[in-house]
């Protein structure tokens, strides 16, 4: 009876215990004096085969690498620290050039240039000033190509034959710019008037208040009256007429939807609407003969051909082409 119980015993055993994988028994080859005879009778070259064979066994790939590391020849211009004492050219050699947020003051007479904004294949103000700018080495070839680089932005754009007396641009620069170098490679219409630091957040664009435009034009315009040269040039606006022109101009005066006076403005576009802050007649005087007006209008910004068609509408009201009542429905955000 124990021998059957001690049995049960052992195979309840087998099965509760893990199994392991049995690994495989190295197997001992007998060999005889007959096999031991016939390897020494091994020819000489086949037994120089069974020796590289083996060689090659043991040259494993670590073995390769540390003996290449070993051996292979030391390169001459790297010294005990593993550094090098050649120090490799560069091809293009870069000069860095410490740069700062500039504002850029300058004046131009844009009679002969396509507006303020670079555009390509027409000449422009900013083509030209940034042209100055690289022959004079402040910016590269590089920013020339690419003004963004110098994180380049004007305070306003001017259209096409349109002049300023004041206009700031802002962009990196270096620390030392001689507006005389800049002056030299500029043409004869624009002129830079000063330089100044400013911080790195600053935006000619978006820290400008308020822009001011003039706008000059003759007085004989305001009178449908006047129809030959030689009455034009003898005549002199009165101060009634004067008074007129102020207040048509000031209906402009506020914050108004300007569709009507600009380029593909849709009448509910929130960007049509501009607030104005002073329009007037602002002076009178008298050049070759001819009586002129300046007409100053000042606003917070403008868009594209604004100033112009609201000076021509207000000539049309005062010609008496049109009636004052047009101004309002212009002016209001609603599609004509």
């Amino acid at each position: 009876m124990s021998v059957i119980f001690y049995r049960l015993f052992v195979n309840a055993l087998r099965q509760n215990l893990p199994r392991h994988p049995i690994k495989s028994v190295p197997h001992l080859r007998s060999i005889s004096a007959m096999e031991v005879a016939t390897v020494e009778k091994v020819a000489d070259g086949n037994q120089k085969e069974s020796q590289e064979i083996v060689q090659n066994k043991n040259f494993t790939r670590f073995k390769q690498r540390f003996m290449k590391r070993q051996w292979q020849d030391p390169d001459p211009n790297k010294t005990e620290n593993g550094e090098s004492d050649e120090k490799k050219l560069c091809e293009r050699p870069v000069e860095r050039i410490k740069r700062k947020k500039m504002a850029l003051v300058l004046g131009y007479c844009g009679v002969d240039y396509y507006g303020m904004q670079r555009n390509p294949g027409v000449r422009t103000i900013e083509e030209d000033l940034l042209k100055a700018l690289m022959e004079a080495k402040y910016i590269t070839e590089d920013d020339f190509n690419n003004q963004q680089n110098t994180q380049f932005q004007r305070s306003s754009r001017t259209d096409k034959g349109v002049s300023a007396a004041r206009q700031v641009v802002s962009l990196k620069l270096p620390l030392e710019v001689d507006v005389n170098e800049i002056n030299k490679r500029l043409p004869d219409c624009i002129k830079v008037f000063g330089i100044k630091r400013v911080t790195n957040k600053f935006n000619s664009k978006s820290k400008c208040n308020a822009r001011t435009y003039s706008y000059t034009l003759p007085t004989y315009v305001f009178e449908p009256s006047l129809v030959t040269d030689e009455e034009r040039k003898q005549y002199r606006i009165s101060e009634d007429k004067k008074e007129q022109v102020r207040k048509v101009l000031e209906v402009y005066k506020g914050t108004k939807s300007y569709h009507n006076f600009t380029e593909k403005k849709h009448h509910q576009d929130p960007s049509s609407l501009r607030y104005m802050m002073g329009f007037t007649l602002d002076r009178v005087f008298v050049d070759s003969e001819m009586e002129f007006a300046v007409l100053l209008v000042k606003g917070q910004s403008f868009m594209l051909h604004q100033i112009r068609k609201m000076v021509g509408l207000a000539i049309a009201v005062l010609r008496g082409h049109t009636d004052n009542s047009i101004l309002r429905k212009l002016l209001a955000r609603k599609r004509l």
